[in-house]
């Protein structure tokens, strides 16, 4: 589990050597605009606090040419599924983006009809409410992204108990605690260092 943070990449630079064990990258926003650097990143649209849509097409414009963003994740409205589709499909288009750098955000009230075939997009963020993004149907969802080679993101992940239960079912988390507070990030370091141990344990007990 890959922990993609929200700061300089000076700062994250700092992280690594706290934490060697842990893989970082960075998640830009529109709201702290830091700078790209030596660390991939996702582009994320700052939906959930504020969307600054000139700040926003303006960092895609220089990340589509990025070799350091994987991933760009287009605008969404939180808790509502089907104006996500459509902000997804118009925002695509408008930018011009190609599928392999789209991030389509999973919001409360999914279903087959607002949900973009798998080749529009490769990663899967996982957003919505507390309720949804800890519901199973979410978690169903991220399972079949990985089995069609998605990679998985799950935005607002803070807190251990959040950690424990994405651990095997996505490949990078980011939170604005752990960014923002180092007692946060130390526990969440735990909560993946014993998750990893608990999963090499457990197939040791098969070599």
């Amino acid at each position: 589990m890959k922990i993609l943070l929200d700061n300089s990449c000076s700062t994250i630079f700092k992280r690594q050597q706290e934490y060697p064990e842990i893989d970082f990258g960075q998640f830009r926003t529109p709201l702290t605009q830091y700078a790209s650097g030596s660390y991939h990143y996702i582009l994320d649209n700052g939906a959930y606090s504020e969307f600054k849509e000139d700040t926003y097409k303006s960092m895609v414009q220089k990340a589509k040419h990025d070799l350091f963003c994987d991933y760009i994740v287009l605008p969404d409205v939180v808790g509502d599924a089907t104006a996500t589709f459509h902000q997804f499909r118009h925002w695509k288009n408008w930018l011009g983006l190609s599928s392999h750098m789209c991030a389509f955000v999973l919001q409360d009230g999914v279903h087959d009809d607002v949900f973009p075939a798998w080749d529009e997009f490769d990663c899967l963020f996982i957003g919505g409410s507390t309720e949804f993004k800890m519901s199973s149907l979410a978690y169903q969802i991220a399972q079949a992204a990985i089995l069609e080679g998605k990679h998985v993101h799950v935005g607002r992940v803070n807190t251990p108990d959040r950690i424990v239960r994405w651990f095997d079912n996505c490949h990078s988390i980011d939170g604005s605690g752990i960014s923002r507070f180092d007692h946060m990030l130390k526990d969440a370091v735990q909560a993946i260092t014993e998750c990893t141990r608990f999963r090499q344990t457990k197939l040791s007990q098969f070599v």
